[in-house]
This record gives C-alpha cells, structure tokens and sequence, in this order.
C-alpha cells in the first residue's frame, strides 16, 4: 500500500495544516490528478476494500458503488463507482438535483468514459409556500478521465448515468475547521451505530449547525411543470442484497483490469461459508465475464431519476 499511502499522506498533511478550507481543496487538485493516472492506486484500494470482513458483507443500495480510502477529523476520502444503466441511456440522472449542506468537495475523474453534470451556481433561493427553487446554471459538462472539479457547500448539481462504468476519487471536508471535533465524533463506533437517533436529538437542542452536523432537508429538488421544486425529506433507494453488490463490484474489477489472482485465492479461502464470493472468485480467476445486475428501481423513483428533458425545460423557463 506504499503507492496509496504516499499520495492519502500528503492530502491528509494539506488539511492539518490549512485550516482554510478552501484554499486545502485548492492545494490538493493536482494530488487528486496524479491519483487518477495511477491505476497501482486504485488496485490497492479495490485490496484495502475486499480485505474489509464489513465490505464483503455489504448490500447494494444505491446505484453507485463505493470504497473507503481514508477517514480522519478534518477528511473524508472515498472512491465512487458510478454504473451505468443496461441500455446505456445516458440522459437519465442516479440521483436527484442536490446539494451537500455544509460540506466542501474535490472529485477527480479515474477511470472510465466519466459523467455528464450540471452545476449550478451557489446562492439558490427557495420559496417555502411554493416549495419553487430559483437556480441559474455555472456550467453542464462531460466530467472526463484525469479532470478536477470542486463543488462548493450548499452548491446544487446534479449527475447523469455514465455511458459506461466510471470511478471518481473524492476528498469531503466540513467548509470550517472547528466542525472537526464531530467530524471525529463520527469516527466514534458507538457514536456510528446510533447517529440517526443522535442527530435527531441534535438538532431538536438546535445544535446541529454548531456542531457541523447536517440535518437533511431540503437538499434535493426536481423539475416539474417548467420549475425546479424541493423535496423537505430526502428519498432513499431500497436496500438490495449482497449477491448483487459483490457481483457488480467484480464486474468492475474486471474492468479496470486488476489481475492479483493470488490475492483473491487467499480471500475466498478466508470466507468458506460464502458462496457467492466463492463462486465469483472462481469465475474471475478463470477469465469468465461477470455480469452487472441491475435494479430496475435504482432508474423509475419518482423525483430521484430524472429526465434531461425536463430539467433542461425547468432550466430554460
């Protein structure tokens, strides 16, 4: 893991010693792209990921995949595996029109054909009797391999189904420093097991915003009748099973090429009584294509999957 050590070393020092957040984001773009042309790096985090007994066992939730990269008070650094759909239809969105609260983000483009986005510009206003959002477009463009991008807090876009399966790297961070205290917090594994009912807690005392911790409502809008509208409460996907996300997460590694045979050997003999990594790890060591199931769901949620055409009308009215 030197490869990937050396690179999570010098981005976790920037944000230790830049207590401005913006300017931290700024410093490690060009980290973050020399991360996404070195393929050792995301070979090493696919083995940091499958020697993790809790991401074996995880389910399929959301259109996208994820890995853990590194977690700490002031960062959090993860890699998005974004699927595409099976008829490849790109004018789709896997998510609604959205925005992070008060979190910072820098994503770098991995691998893959990448994603369309649009990124409106910070500063929307909200009509709370009509629940209309009044938003203007910063810029729609194709996030391609070996591209930066920084979205800001507060700061609405939303991302199309990719053509062709995508990964991106991401850095998240608080937008203010003294918010690292429940940023470590989290961290805590009691604190994790309970955080649902803690921030509800939080935020009837109304000290979520002190904290740092966001409270979710209102992050996502959608096109209807020509206007953008906000939804109060997030909608979440259904949870899927294991056989699914084990099954996509190997079609991937079989896309971008990883080839550590004998790491696999040793991982299906650590997890016997698991079939279906017994199965797949069998089927990737012989070379036979592993397919991507898709959840015909994860496209038809109703103001969550949305059509291009809509929010191009919505934009444009």
């Amino acid at each position: 893991m030197d490869t990937a050590n050396k690179y999570i070393q010098q981005i976790k020092d920037i944000f230790e010693q830049e207590k401005d957040r913006y300017a931290a984001h700024k410093t490690i773009q060009p980290i973050m792209a020399k991360l996404t042309q070195d393929k050792q790096f995301l070979h090493d985090i696919i083995k940091k990921s499958l020697s993790d007994p809790e991401f074996i066992a995880k389910v399929r939730h959301y259109p996208t995949l994820s890995m853990y990269i590194y977690k700490d008070k002031n960062i959090d650094m993860n890699a998005h595996i974004f699927m595409p759909l099976p008829d490849q239809n790109t004018d789709i969105t896997f998510q609604s029109i959205h925005h992070h609260g008060n979190l910072l983000l820098t994503t770098a483009a991995a691998f893959g054909p990448g994603y369309e986005s649009i990124l409106f510009k910070k500063g929307f206003t909200l009509d709370m009797d009509t629940q209309i959002a009044t938003m203007q477009v910063e810029k729609i463009y194709q996030f391609r391999q070996g591209e930066v991008e920084f979205v800001d807090a507060f700061q609405p876009h939303v991302v199309f189904f990719p053509k062709d399966v995508s990964i991106t790297y991401v850095v998240w961070s608080n937008q203010k420093p003294e918010h690292a205290t429940a940023q470590s917090l989290k961290q805590n594994p009691l604190i994790r097991k309970f955080k649902k009912p803690i921030k509800k807690v939080l935020h009837r005392l109304g000290l979520s915003q002190k904290m740092g911790i966001n409270v979710v409502e209102y992050y996502d809008f959608y096109p209807e009748n020509g206007k953008i509208k906000a939804l109060k409460h997030r909608i979440e996907f259904e949870h899927g099973d294991n056989q699914n996300f084990l099954t996509n997460f190997f079609h991937v590694m079989q896309k971008v090429g990883f080839q550590d045979t004998d790491f696999l050997s040793h991982l299906a003999q650590k997890y016997p009584q698991n079939s279906t990594l017994q199965t797949l790890v069998q089927g990737f060591v012989s070379g036979e294509p592993i397919p991507a199931p898709f959840y015909e769901s994860h496209r038809t949620v109703r103001y969550v999957n949305l059509h291009r055409e809509e929010i191009m009308k919505a934009i444009h009215s």
